[in-house]
């Protein structure tokens, strides 16, 4: 992890501590980003783009590629600390 911050982040990602909560659903995270990220479910706008396999549409290409790895036995991302791979990268921060 490139800084101080990042790896404060990753190591809640292992905490059981939900702090950060949706103030629409409730829904609670472990790492503020990934809220930030799940607010925008929220916001009225236009699903552009189209998974090509299951015809799920996201609100962003970054969602979508994320998304693809569903499709695929790839797992890009690495926890170094705990020999983890996954194929996203809010799996390895929420579990």
């Amino acid at each position: 992890l490139s800084s101080t911050r990042g790896l404060s982040w990753h190591l809640m990602s292992h905490s059981e501590k939900r702090n950060f909560a949706c103030d629409v659903c409730g829904k609670r995270f472990k790492i503020p980003g990934t809220l930030r990220i799940h607010k925008k479910i929220h916001m009225e706008r236009e699903r552009s783009f189209l998974c090509h396999i299951c015809c799920k549409t996201f609100h962003g290409n970054t969602m979508l590629n994320i998304h693809m790895t569903t499709h695929s036995s790839e797992k890009p991302f690495v926890c170094q600390d705990f020999q983890m791979t996954t194929p996203k990268p809010t799996t390895m921060m929420e579990s």
